[in-house]
């Protein structure tokens, strides 16, 4: 008859393993990144809301960035869609 007990412990103990290494990467990583330079950060202007897109004249909002579009959510999180034939 199998050895239930013992399949289980050896298991058990690959899975703690696997979770502390996880752990221990996640935590070096973090530790990379907090002494990491900060990247500076460029604000940009926002486009001038009278500019209208192409061909149906519809103004533009605040912001607008030519081939993105906002689709609703998913799940909870934003679907932002990309076109790469978009006009400029």
């Amino acid at each position: 008859m199998a050895d239930y007990a013992g399949m289980y412990k050896v298991l058990f103990r690959a899975a703690t393993k696997a979770i502390e290494d996880l752990q221990a990467a996640q935590a070096a990583a973090e530790e990379i990144y907090m002494r990491a330079d900060e990247t500076p950060i460029t604000l940009l202007p926002p486009l001038n809301v009278s500019e209208t897109k192409d061909d149906n004249q519809t103004p533009k909002q605040p912001g607008h960035l030519p081939g993105l579009s906002l689709r609703g959510s998913k799940n909870g999180q934003r679907v932002i869609s990309f076109n790469k034939q978009a006009k400029r």
